[in-house]
């Protein structure tokens, strides 16, 4: 599994549910900054195994790796 660093913020709405199949490059989540809402993209292929941060989660710390609010489990 990869970490991957969210901006510190909040995470708005999951664009995907759990069970969906992603790819490089999809967006998953729409995550709230100080400026700015903004798309975040995943750079691995897999599957939404569970959120662990629930939608509309305010005040996550900067650097927060990817699988805090989403599990990505490997495709089979």
């Amino acid at each position: 599994m990869c970490v991957y660093g969210l901006p510190p913020g909040g995470v708005e709405k999951y664009l995907v549910k759990v069970g969906d199949a992603i790819a490089a490059g999809d967006r998953i989540a729409e995550v709230s900054t100080d400026k700015a809402t903004v798309d975040f993209d995943v750079v691995d292929d897999g599957i939404v195994a569970k959120f662990l941060i629930p939608e509309g989660t305010q005040d996550v710390a900067a650097r927060t790796s990817l699988p805090a609010p989403a599990v990505i489990a490997p495709s089979p």
